[in-house]
């Protein structure tokens, strides 16, 4: 028991020893690229505070942009797989068009709604349109569409 939990421990400080050494180079290059002054030593930015703005605005971003297309894609899919009604079909098609739309041609329509709303310049001017993206209704349409209507009625029960 003592050899098998020695050989684990070496193991281990094994594995973390390869670690920084696969970790170590892209640490390296990662600190160059925040050094200002262009000398080839690494720099600790992160007690920079506009790497530490820069690094919590991406968090928010990636978060509020994953949670809302979870939440507006989940609920307008379902809506789109399963609940009947008049002009179902027709909006589906229009959403499949709009997806094989390039990025290019509704940027402009893009702009035009956040500078409407005032939205230009706020991370939440980056994170809507992320939120209403149109691939992953048609992502979680197709799961939907896969799960069995007796399913849902036994759920109902």
């Amino acid at each position: 028991m003592v050899k098998k939990k020695a050989a684990d421990n070496i193991f281990t400080v094994f594995l973390c020893v390869l670690a920084l050494a696969v970790v170590s180079p892209v640490l390296f290059i990662a600190f160059l690229s925040f050094d200002g002054g262009g000398a080839a030593y690494p720099n600790f930015f992160i007690w920079n505070p506009q790497y530490v703005n820069a690094l919590t605005n991406s968090i928010i971003i990636s978060l509020g942009a994953s949670v809302g297309t979870v939440v507006v894609s989940t609920l307008a899919a379902y809506v789109f797989a399963k609940v009947k009604f008049r002009g179902r079909d027709v909006l589906f098609y229009l959403y499949i068009i709009v997806m094989m739309m390039p990025f290019q041609v509704m940027l402009l329509g893009n702009y035009l709604v956040l500078d409407k709303i005032g939205l230009l310049d706020s991370l939440l001017g980056i994170i809507f349109p992320a939120v209403f993206s149109t691939f992953p209704i048609f992502i979680m349409y197709r799961f939907f569409k896969g799960i069995p209507l007796a399913f849902l009625e036994a759920a109902r029960l």
